[in-house]
């Protein structure tokens, strides 16, 4: 499924709409396999976690809401059952032994080195190995940008495996020029070492000095698109423009816009409006992130969702709902050789 979803690709199909009917293909066949085989689904006490059923439960109902007031438009009502797979996805596998887990990590792992593979090869020799012509050095992702999504997400489990592969893949995103997975590598090592924690926030200045002449005009573009989105939200402050939309809203799907706003979390608190602050207090209370190892998992994904958009690339849709059932199930520690 995994590589259903990252190296699914169908020519001449709109990819937007690819990655939407890979994601959802994927999530229908692992709920059918892991209902249809019980000893699959059967949960420890502490992988049964309530916070997480209450959290997932209070996102879902924010949807439906969200769908109700804007009349169940179908942009909105279609992300409204996307965010429902997803829910359904990680509630399955959460209950996915601890060897489960290590596969996959070793599936994500290499996937990404397949696509890395092949945007290097590209790059440097100008040879496309793959049946399809893309305007950007993307392979399968698509551009650039989007694979350094995919590495600042996949970090943590890269780290866990061996902090070597975590290293290769950070200067991977340096020599695309991504600086978010930069930054996470950098909270990988802190979650290990008080100290560096303080650290953090001085490195990661440093690395945006070195790289402001490349991150300067990216960096122009996002302010420029948050100040639009945050002054549309002020119109629609309690509705929201629209769960999966932005300022815009039909009319950027209308013209062909890939509906990006350059920040994940901006554009969940804009689309949901100020229903959104509550689940968000309330999931960090219920969900009780414990700087372990593991919890580098979910933190990864809020820092890439700040100013990147993990959540907008429905390529890693089903990635990232296998990352937070890794979470879960190692955070739960139900086995003494568990990370985390």
């Amino acid at each position: 499924m995994l590589a259903l979803n990252i190296l699914g690709y169908i020519p001449g199909v709109n990819i937007l709409f690819s990655e939407q009917m890979f994601f959802q293909v994927s999530a229908i066949l692992t709920i059918m396999v892991m209902y249809l085989i019980p000893q699959v689904t059967s949960c420890t006490k502490e992988q049964d976690d309530d916070g997480l059923r209450k959290s997932l439960s209070f996102l879902v109902v924010l949807a439906v809401l969200n769908a109700v007031v804007h009349s169940f438009d179908v942009y909105t009502l279609n992300s409204m059952i996307n965010l429902f797979l997803g829910v359904m996805v990680v509630m399955f596998l959460r209950c996915s032994t601890y060897e489960t887990t290590k596969y996959a990590k070793i599936s994500m792992v290499v996937l990404t080195f397949c696509v890395l593979a092949i945007v290097f090869l590209k790059k440097l020799t100008g040879y496309n190995p793959l049946p399809f012509e893309s305007p950007e050095y993307g392979a399968f992702m698509g551009n650039e940008p989007r694979v350094g999504n995919l590495i600042g997400i996949i970090l943590p489990v890269a780290y866990s495996l061996h902090p070597v592969i975590a290293l290769i893949l950070t200067i991977c995103s340096v020599a695309l020029r991504e600086l978010l997975p930069i930054a996470v590598s950098v909270l990988l090592v802190a979650i290990n070492s008080k100290k560096w924690r303080w650290y953090i926030a001085g490195i990661s200045i440093v690395a945006v000095v070195l790289m402001f002449e490349h991150i300067k005009g990216s960096l122009i573009i996002r302010v420029t698109t948050w100040s639009q989105a945050i002054q549309s939200w002020f119109n629609n402050p309690v509705k929201g423009v629209g769960f999966g939309l932005y300022f815009g809203g039909k009319e950027n799907i209308a013209v062909g816009s890939d509906n990006m706003i350059f920040s994940s979390l901006l554009k969940f608190v804009t689309g949901i409006g100020l229903l959104s602050l509550p689940w968000i207090a309330y999931a960090q209370s219920m969900l009780k992130i414990r700087f372990k190892p593991c919890d580098s998992i979910p933190l990864a994904l809020i820092l890439m969702s700040t100013t990147e958009y993990p959540f907008e690339i429905g390529k890693l849709w089903y990635v990232i709902a296998v990352l937070l059932s890794i979470w879960i199930v190692e955070r739960g520690g139900y086995r003494e050789n568990s990370v985390g």
